[in-house]
C-alpha cells in the first residue's frame, strides 16, 4: 500500500474520505466499467477485514480475560459466566472501554488506528519473545531455529511499536505508555495479593486450633414484631448453652414498650430474659461488637449472633428504614470465633377493593419463579419421554410416582461404613433425592444427565427420596450442549 501510494500520489484526507486505498484502486483500475466493479469489491473485502478483525478481539477479549483471571493476576469477577453461559463481566467491561476510547478520540480512525497497531503489534512481541524463552529453557529439536526465528519476529514488531509510539505520541499513543506500566503494576499486583491470601489459607488448613466445647447465642432485638419472633424461635431450636436476648437502650419509650410485651406466655420469648443494655454514643454497631467479643473471651466459646431483620417490597421502603442489622454484621464479623445470621421476614403487597395494603408473607415456599422453557435438545428429548410423569414439587409421601427431570448434584455418603450414591433430582417445580444403596457410582448417570425415575416417595431427615428408584437414561451430560 504505500509503495502504491508514492507511485499514484495518493494522499489521506483530514476527513477520512476517500481513504488511500480508494484513491489507489481508482487510479490503477481506473473509475469505470470493470474497474468500478473491483473498487467496490475492494472496499468491500477492506470492510470483512476490518470485521473480522474487530470481531475477533471482541470475541477473545472475555475468553483471554477469564484465563489471566484464572491465573490469578485479574479480578475473579472476569472469570463468572452470566445466564446465557458467556463472560458477562469481561462484555461489560470491554465495552465501557471501547465506548470510552470513542468519545475521548471523538471517534477519530486516525488516532484510534495507532492504539490498535501498538496493541497488536505488542501482542506480537511478547509471543515472540515468549517462543524465545521456551525454547532456550526445554532446548528440543530445533530450538535454536527456534530462537533466531522468534528473536528476530520479536525485535522487527517492537521496532514497529517504537515507531508507532514515536510517530503517534502527540495524537494519542502517550496513553499506551502511560497506561501500559500502571497495567502491568496492577497485574503483578493483583497476583502477589491472590497468592498471598492462598499461602495464608492453606497453611492453616490442616490445624484445627479452635476447640468449641460451648456454643452461645445473643440474639439483637430493637422491637418486638414478626422478626423478632422468628429469630427466638431459631435461636431455641439451636439447643445453645445459652441464649441472650439483647436490646440497646436507645429511646427510652421504645424500651419501655419492649419489656411490656417481652415473656408473654405463648411467645418465642418466654423463658428468655431480656438484657437492656446502654449505648451512650448510639454507636450501635460498636457496643454489639464489645459484647460479642466479652462472650468469646474463653477461648472455648463459639457466639452465634442472630439478627432479626424486615424485608423490603420497594425501593420506599429501603429508604424509610435504616440498616442496622447491616452495619451489626459488618462489625461483628472481624470478631474470631463468631458467626452472624440474619433472619429476614418479609412482607407482601396485595389489592384489598380499592387499595393496596401488606401483609406477612406466610410458609409456602416458593423456587423463584417458573424458569424458561430450555431449547435444548437433551431437554426437548426429555420433555417428550415424560409425557406421563408428575412434576416433583407435588409429590406426597408413600406414593408411586413416576417423576422426570436433570441431575443436577451427586454425593456419597459413607455413613455406616456401606457406601450410597445421592443423586438431586431437579424439574421447574421442586427437587427430589434418588438414594442408590449399597453403590458407590451408577453407570450413565452423572451431573446433568436427563433421567425418567419411577419409585415409591418415602422421607430421610425430613427430605423427599426415592430409594433405589427404577430409572431410564433419556440423555447424557454431554448431549446438552
Amino acid at each position: 500500500t504505500t509503495l502504491l501510494a508514492s507511485w499514484t500520489h495518493a494522499v489521506p484526507y483530514d476527513l477520512g474520505s476517500p481513504t488511500v486505498v480508494s484513491q489507489e484502486v481508482l487510479d490503477v483500475f481506473g473509475a469505470h466499467g470493470f474497474g468500478h466493479v473491483i473498487y467496490y469489491l475492494v472496499q468491500f473485502a477492506t470492510l470483512l477485514i476490518l470485521y473480522t478483525g474487530g470481531n475477533t478481539s471482541f470475541n477473545g477479549f472475555p475468553f483471554l480475560a477469564n484465563y489471566v483471571a484464572t491465573d490469578r493476576y485479574l479480578p475473579r469477577q472476569l472469570t463468572k459466566r452470566g445466564h446465557r453461559l458467556a463472560f458477562s463481566n469481561g462484555i461489560l467491561v470491554l465495552g465501557i472501554v471501547s465506548l470510552s476510547l470513542i468519545v475521548v478520540f471523538d471517534a477519530r480512525v486516525n488516532a484510534l488506528i495507532a492504539l490498535y497497531a501498538i496493541g497488536v503489534f505488542t501482542g506480537f512481541t511478547l509471543a515472540g519473545a515468549g517462543m524465545v524463552a521456551r525454547h532456550s529453557r526445554t532446548r528440543t529439536g530445533r530450538w535454536r531455529l527456534g530462537v533466531v526465528l522468534n528473536g528476530l519476529s520479536a525485535t522487527v514488531t517492537a521496532i514497529v511499536v517504537l515507531v508507532f509510539l514515536i510517530a503517534k505520541f502527540t495524537e494519542g499513543a502517550w496513553i499506551i505508555a502511560l497506561v501500559g506500566p500502571i497495567m502491568y503494576w496492577g497485574l503483578i499486583r493483583f497476583h502477589r495479593q491472590y497468592e498471598r491470601e492462598a499461602a495464608a489459607f492453606e497453611s492453616n488448613a490442616g490445624k484445627s486450633s479452635v476447640a468449641i466445647r460451648m456454643n452461645r447465642v445473643i440474639v439483637f432485638v430493637d422491637g418486638y414484631d414478626l422478626p423478632t419472633e422468628r429469630a427466638l424461635l431459631y435461636a431455641k431450636s439451636l439447643n445453645p448453652y445459652s441464649v441472650r436476648a439483647v436490646h440497646f437502650d436507645i429511646d427510652p419509650a421504645v424500651t419501655k414498650r419492649l419489656e411490656e410485651r417481652w415473656g408473654q406466655s405463648g411467645t418465642g420469648s418466654e423463658g428468655i430474659s431480656l438484657e437492656v443494655a446502654e449505648c451512650e454514643d448510639r454507636r450501635v454497631d460498636r457496643a454489639a461488637l464489645e459484647l460479642v467479643a466479652d462472650a468469646v473471651r474463653d477461648p472455648d466459646v463459639f457466639c452465634m449472633v442472630i439478627l432479626p431483620r424486615r424485608g423490603f417490597v420497594s425501593r420506599l421502603q429501603r429508604l424509610l428504614h435504616d440498616r442496622t442489622a447491616d452495619a451489626i454484621a459488618g462489625a461483628v464479623m472481624h470478631v474470631p470465633r463468631t458467626a452472624t445470621m440474619i433472619i429476614p421476614y418479609r412482607a407482601m403487597r396485595r389489592r384489598l377493593g380499592d387499595r393496596e395494603v401488606e401483609e406477612p408473607m406466610g410458609d409456602e415456599v416458593t423456587r423463584g419463579g417458573v424458569r424458561e422453557t430450555s431449547h435444548l435438545e437433551a431437554d426437548v428429548r426429555l420433555a417428550e419421554r415424560s409425557v406421563g410423569s408428575v412434576p416433583i414439587g407435588g409429590v406426597v409421601e408413600r406414593q408411586f410416582v413416576e417423576v422426570a427431570g436433570r441431575v443436577r448434584a451427586m454425593a456419597i455418603d459413607h455413613e455406616a461404613g456401606v457406601n450410597e450414591l445421592h443423586c438431586v433430582l431437579a424439574d421447574p417445580s421442586g427437587s427430589i433425592t434418588l438414594v442408590f444403596q449399597g453403590r458407590a457410582s451408577v453407570p450413565g448417570i452423572d451431573r446433568g444427565t436427563r433421567l425418567v425415575v419411577k419409585g415409591t416417595v418415602t422421607t430421610l431427615r425430613r427430605e423427599a427420596v426415592i430409594l433405589n428408584p427404577q430409572y431410564e437414561i433419556v440423555a447424557a451430560p454431554h448431549s446438552s450442549a
